[in-house]
């Protein structure tokens, strides 16, 4: 995988963890809580893979 394509499977992975967040905000928030923060985390992690990425 080249890194192009790494980049665009980081944001497709991004893209797919934002829709369950949303998902989980709209459906009840306090019931998936752990769920919400795990999402956030990983959500947090892309992004700073892609700015590593995009610093090379």
């Amino acid at each position: 995988m080249n890194k192009s394509e790494l980049i665009q499977a980081l944001i497709h992975k991004k893209m797919e963890a934002k829709a369950r967040l949303e998902f989980f905000k709209i459906v009840s928030p306090q019931r998936y809580q752990e769920e919400l923060d795990v999402l956030l985390d990983r959500i947090n992690e892309i992004e700073r893979l892609l700015e590593e990425l995009e610093k090379k």
